[in-house]
């Protein structure tokens, strides 16, 4: 069984609006793509179609997916409905309804003002264990381990302390315990992408970052199923200068966006694969789907003349697709 962008029987079209429907796509506009009742719209996963075509059960889509990309795992039969149409056709219907589902992965790395793509699992992080502990959620049948980070910061100001500074250095208050708040999600994610090779070294290269390594790291981030693209390279400082000759405009590789960052060690450098395929190296997870810090104002409860401000942000970054990401790890 496959299914197809425009589905030829009924079976297939409710096959395949269950499917956008539990990728969170809007009913209305489900029911009037594939025209079908949106009363009779059932959610399916991509597990519940890979069994129909099948007949092997999947305890997740991320299962599914791996199965499905893998002759030895699944007959070469599912690899065809897998590749030719569950995935290219749930795809396509998505990007063709232009609406994002809860699930999209997002790359993580750039580690500058913006992440990427919060998912909004405010009612999973609403209790929040402590800080730096794992939980795992579920999300549109799918199952991330995400590590948690909270950072909250208080400080209390009377009127004194605001007239008698004359330095002005209460002025970029804060702004700069927004900024050590984002730090500690930048921190979060690094960790997570550090931490995201398998234990097998199945995505690891050992080799120097020049063309050769970069080739090897690209020879191995495609030669998994699904040929993931790199798009993202990954540097310390220390490597800039190596790192802006490989990516320049006379080479093979300029198509490569180059981040630099202090939170990964010298000695490696990562190789990323683009996010709008099938799962990218990382999810990041924000308390009610907040992606910035929250800055709070108010009267402070000492002093009624004075002020407190208070800033907190709560994220959770785990390891969404470990195939999507190559380490380099220097001779």
């Amino acid at each position: 069984m496959s299914i197809d962008l425009y589905p030829t029987s009924a079976e297939q079209a409710d096959l395949a609006a269950g499917l956008c429907l539990t990728a969170g796509l809007p009913i209305d506009r489900i029911a009037a793509f594939f025209d079908v009742d949106p009363n009779e719209i059932e959610p399916h996963s991509l597990a519940d179609a890979a069994e129909i075509a099948c007949g092997q059960t999947f305890r997740s889509d991320a299962e599914a997916i791996q199965a499905g990309f893998s002759s030895a795992s699944l007959p070469v039969a599912l690899s065809d409905v897998a590749s030719a149409a569950l995935f290219a056709g749930y795809s396509a219907v998505a990007n063709q309804l232009l609406s994002a589902a809860v699930t999209i992965p997002a790359s993580l790395t750039n580690f500058s003002a913006t992440h990427g793509v919060s998912l909004d699992l405010g009612d999973v992080l609403e209790q929040l264990p402590a800080s730096g502990e794992p939980i795992s959620i579920d999300v549109s049948e799918s199952a991330a381990d995400l590590q948690l980070q909270q950072f909250a910061g208080k400080i209390q100001l009377s009127r004194q302390m605001i007239r008698n500074d004359t330095l002005g250095s209460l002025v970029d208050l804060a702004l700069k315990m927004g900024a050590a708040a984002r730090r500690t999600t930048e921190e979060t994610v690094a960790a997570a992408l550090q931490n995201s090779i398998s234990y097998t070294a199945t995505n690891a290269v050992t080799a120097d970052l020049d063309a050769a390594g970069i080739q090897a790291a690209s020879a191995l981030l495609r030669g998994h199923p699904g040929d993931r693209q790199p798009t993202s390279l990954i540097v310390a400082p220390a490597q800039e200068s190596a790192a802006r000759a490989l990516v320049g405009q006379s080479n093979n590789w300029s198509h490569l966006s180059l981040v630099v960052t202090n939170r990964v060690s010298a000695g490696k450098w990562y190789l990323a694969a683009k996010v709008d395929q099938i799962a990218a190296p990382l999810v990041l997870a924000s308390l009610s789907g907040s992606e910035e810090p929250t800055f709070l104002e108010e009267p402070s409860r000492f002093n009624v003349l004075g002020s407190e401000l208070v800033v907190y942000h709560a994220t959770g970054c785990g390891q969404a697709d470990p195939l999507a990401v190559v380490r380099g790890t220097v001779s």
